[in-house]
């Protein structure tokens, strides 16, 4: 029978057995992953750019917003960083504030965040570090460029005549892809019908006021103001017009070539407008009008029409004047053409109002325009 001694002994050999065992199964396991401590450490590092957004959504979410704003932008690398730079010119009617903002914005939808701004007091231009939360990765130097403009103007279009129809070639015009303005003739068929679905739509709604034109040969209307009439009579069919056509921003004449060249009538009309805070638009009938002169005197917000889109209707005609009507908004800031709803003018607007945006005009609401 073995001693104490002897089983201790062999109890010691095999405990040491088994601790070089265990000892050499975790070198083959720690070999097998290949585990380097300094690796892990790195990893922390990649696991915090990999939890926020990537250089590349970055680049897209900023290259959005200033495609969207018709900007140049040039790539660059900066001593001392490692990520890429952006400089973009910014022109004068953009401002850089608002630019900030809108690329703030953009930057947090896609889990990124500008971590600071900097601000240069002498030339203006502020310098963005963007990335995820506290790791920049991106920076964007936004550079005040004067004289240069992004937008080429802003056009506004307005069609007359609407009233007398509901169907499908009328929601054809309402659902133009701009922020159409329609004119209603108030007391008509269908009046109240397309003022709702218009303002449904988002559309902006005009008073297309009758008023008498020169000669004698017209087709006259029950809500029409005429030569003759003294300021009760006036205000009553104002009274009625607006009734018919509810919840409009401005007015606008219909005809009215002898109206909107009389001063006293013209008094009466837009006193009214001023008082239920509309504005008005002079449609320009009559080179001897009145309307928007008096208007600016009495405090009325106004505007007059630049364009008659569909004057003459052909094809080439109307083309032609759309054409005329973008060379005015370049040149002046903005421009208004009128047009009618005819399937020519509908046509023709369809074609060319995705080109003129490409060209960077802006198509904007009448209101966007009167002063």
């Amino acid at each position: 029978m073995p001693n104490g001694n002897s089983q201790n002994s062999f109890s010691r050999k095999k405990w040491s057995a088994f601790t070089i065992g265990a000892a050499v199964l975790l070198l083959i396991i720690l070999a097998g992953l290949r585990i380097d401590f300094q690796s892990l450490r790195l990893s922390k590092t990649n696991l915090e750019i990999i939890e926020g957004p990537s250089l590349e959504i970055l680049e897209k979410s900023a290259a959005e917003v200033l495609v969207a704003h018709r900007l140049k932008w040039f790539e660059s690398h900066e001593k001392g960083f490692d990520g890429l730079v952006w400089s973009v010119q910014v022109p004068d009617d953009l401002p850089i504030p608002a630019l900030h903002l809108e690329l703030k914005e953009g930057f947090e939808r896609v889990g990124g965040c500008v971590l600071h701004a900097d601000s240069e007091p002498v030339d203006g231009h502020l310098i963005l570090h963007i990335g995820p939360p506290d790791t920049c990765i991106f920076k964007m130097v936004l550079w005040p460029i004067h004289g240069l403009r992004s937008r080429q103007g802003r056009i506004a279009i307005l069609i007359d005549d609407f009233g007398d129809r509901w169907d499908t070639f009328t929601e054809s015009f309402l659902d133009l892809d701009i922020p159409i303005s329609i004119s209603i003739i108030p007391g008509l068929r269908y009046s109240e019908k397309v003022q709702s679905e218009a303002l449904k739509r988002g559309c902006e709604v005009l008073l297309h006021l009758p008023m008498q034109p020169m000669g004698s040969t017209y087709q006259s209307h029950p809500l029409m103001i005429k030569e003759d009439m003294i300021e009760s009579e006036i205000q009553k069919v104002l009274e009625k017009a607006f009734e018919s056509v509810p919840g409009v921003t401005g007015v606008n004449n219909h005809m009215g070539s002898l109206i909107t060249s009389n001063r006293r009538i013209m008094k009466h009309v837009l006193q009214e407008v001023k008082q239920r805070n509309l504005y008005f638009l002079d449609s320009r009938t009559t080179a001897e009008t009145v309307a928007h002169t008096l208007s600016t005197e009495l405090g009325v917000p106004s505007a007059e029409r630049d364009v008659f889109i569909d004057a003459e209707r052909t094809e080439v005609a109307i083309r032609a004047s759309l054409d005329r009507l973008s060379k005015l908004a370049e040149k002046n800031g903005y421009a208004i053409g009128i047009g009618h709803g005819n399937q020519l003018t509908l046509m023709a607007l369809r074609d060319e109002i995705p080109k003129l945006k490409e060209q960077g005009f802006d198509f904007v609401r009448i209101s966007e325009v009167v002063r």
